[in-house]
């Protein structure tokens, strides 16, 4: 029930005769309520602002990514021909932006996704505005948005510039796409809308269930899905699975796609854990953390919760089934299952079994049912609001606490991976938290903590090349080249091509009078990556070592182009009086 349609007596001061609550004739009203919002949401992410890169894909896409150093027509062609083993070429344009503005200077990089993230706060209003002409029902919705904590983490982490930038585009899309439903001058609308869509791509590859979304639209409206026109979303499709199939052909090609031991039963199972994970979490977001790795076994072997998620799906599909007469909340249910139906596990995707940022756009969905709810309740329960007003108002700051906390995590490396291995447990997927942790302490000084972390790596998953590698650097760094050239060794057994271990061993070999291994080591190195300057100056040492000061100064020399200072100084010492 709306409250300009509420007939009972009101008290005097009633705030709906103050306020119109379902209709704002003036505009002022939601313009308030709107600034109220972002500066509210903005409470809950400033502190990013001040935190630097982090250690898990930051690397890949930012900062150790020459890629985004140029921006010209060659990197356009690298960004558009699949990057970083992904397909988000518009998030690499931006980040060449950045680059080329500020460089390496985080705060931009944080502030940009902020201001992504307020501005998709505000089209989450404007969005559920067009869909319900109740005020609280957006107002809840955006706030809810805008300040949950399980947006940290699209917020937080410069890499998921991709998660705030996709969802832009996705809402400006699908407000764009009302305009067209119900504007006399359609063309331009629907162009804007495919525009959108295109862009949205562009930025992630989840954008491509935007189709199914307009159809959802369409469904909301037309109260059935009899009446949908299908002719206009053909586009929209055509693009979807033209860009769908190019999404999984590049996760595939840098192995992000699981194929062993794969069980259909098993998946959906997971996949129903999932779905549930984030309406718990969305209730109590507590313990969040950058991953959850996926459960170990086979089969059916899976912990309790998961067959218990699975009875809860089962439970609330039939709850929205029961009251499906309302569009509000069978539009909200699928709106928010088909923007996590590609995260879901049915196709085995990375290590993790959830994601926070999963939940970045899906959360519209379930948002706006919470908004039309408390509408509801604000409606029908006029002479309680002196309760339900305070209540909404420590539910918010409780909010904006737990999300500032989150916000710590993210502070650096080290902090961002405590936070996951506080809870950790046996599992191997967990290898890769501590081996990332174990980097950060490495990098931080801290060689011993750095030690047990890729200990414990190995441990956990003794397939782990990287791990062994970056153990036997410490080995070495305390003169220890035995253990060191074990650790490279067993490095090399599981990746027989891995370029960095091969110098490393070949580094080892020649402090322990191996010249002839520590040579073939370089020399190998160099086959599998032609333009290693570290690798091409250590084999540039060895030929001086055993007198061949020409082949020397020739490897130098090379290196040096390649930007290698110490080849540099080499050439200057060794090289340049024999020319």
């Amino acid at each position: 029930m709306k409250a300009s349609s509420y007939k009972g007596k009101q008290p005097k001061d009633d705030i709906s005769k103050k306020l119109d609550l379902s209709v704002d004739k003036s505009g002022n009203l939601r313009t308030v309520l709107l600034l109220v919002i972002l500066v509210l949401s903005l409470l809950a992410i400033y502190k990013s602002a001040g935190y630097g890169f982090v250690n898990y894909d930051d690397d890949v896409y930012v900062y150790n990514n020459s890629s985004i150093r140029e921006l010209n027509f060659s990197s356009l062609v690298s960004f558009l021909t699949g990057n970083v083993g992904q397909y988000p070429p518009l998030v690499m344009v931006v980040f060449s932006l950045l680059y080329h503005f500020f460089g390496l200077e985080p705060t931009a990089y944080h502030v940009t996704n902020e201001i992504f993230h307020l501005a998709n706060t505000a089209l989450v209003f404007f969005l559920a505005s067009r869909l319900k002409p109740g005020i609280v029902t957006a107002s809840v919705a955006a706030l809810l948005f805008g300040i949950h904590p399980l947006h940290i983490e699209s917020v937080a982490w410069v890499t998921e510039l991709k998660d705030v930038l996709y969802t832009f585009f996705f809402l400006a899309g699908l407000i764009s796409y009302m305009n067209y439903r119900n504007n006399t001058v359609k063309t331009r609308y629907y162009i804007f809308t495919l525009l959108f869509f295109i862009l949205s791509c562009l930025s992630k590859g989840m954008a491509v269930v935007f189709p199914v979304i307009i159809v959802l639209i369409d469904y909301y409206f037309e109260k059935s899905f009899s009446g949908i026109k299908w002719l206009d979303k053909l586009p929209f499709f055509v693009i979807a699975v033209f860009w769908g199939v190019l999404t999984i052909s590049t996760q595939s090609e840098m192995g992000a796609v699981g194929h062993e031991n794969y069980f259909l039963p098993r998946q959906i199972i997971i996949a129903t854990y999932g779905v549930m994970f984030y309406i718990v979490k969305m209730f109590v977001p507590i313990n969040l953390a950058v991953f959850y790795p996926l459960p170990e076994g086979t089969g059916f072997s899976l912990p309790l919760v998961y067959y218990l998620s699975f009875a809860g799906i089962i439970a609330l599909s039939f709850i929205v089934y029961r009251f499906r007469k309302s569009a509000m909340l069978v539009f909200g249910f699928l709106f928010y299952l088909v923007n996590t139906a590609l995260v879901l596990q049915i196709i085995p995707v990375g290590m993790a079994v959830t994601a926070d940022r999963y939940f970045y756009l899906s959360s519209f969905g379930l948002f706006i049912i919470l908004g039309a709810g408390f509408e509801w309740m604000f409606n029908k329960y006029r002479k309680q609001k002196f309760i339900l007003i305070p209540v909404a108002i420590v539910i918010t700051f409780s909010l904006i606490m737990i999300s500032n906390h989150q916000t710590s995590n993210w502070r650096n490396s080290i902090s961002l991976w405590d936070n996951v291995l506080n809870s950790a447990n046996t599992n191997p997927r967990y290898s890769v938290a501590y081996l990332n942790r174990g980097n950060a302490r490495s990098d931080a000084g801290d060689i011993d903590g750095a030690f047990s972390d890729y200990s414990k790596a190995i441990e956990l998953k003794t397939d782990k090349a990287e791990a062994y590698n970056n153990r036997g650097l410490i080995f070495a760094m305390k003169n220890d080249f035995e253990a060191a050239e074990v650790d490279f060794t067993k490095a090399l057994s599981i990746y027989p091509d891995f370029a960095s271990a091969l110098n490393n061993r070949g580094n080892v070999r020649r402090a322990l009078g191996d010249l002839t291994g520590a040579f073939d080591d370089y020399n190998t190195a160099i086959k599998c990556k032609p333009e290693y300057a570290d690798a091409i100056s250590n084999r540039g040492i060895v030929y001086f070592i055993t007198g061949d000061t020409a082949s020397a100064c020739n490897d130098w020399q090379q290196a040096a182009n390649l930007g290698s200072n110490n080849a540099s100084n080499y050439v200057q010492q060794y090289c340049s009086r024999s020319e």
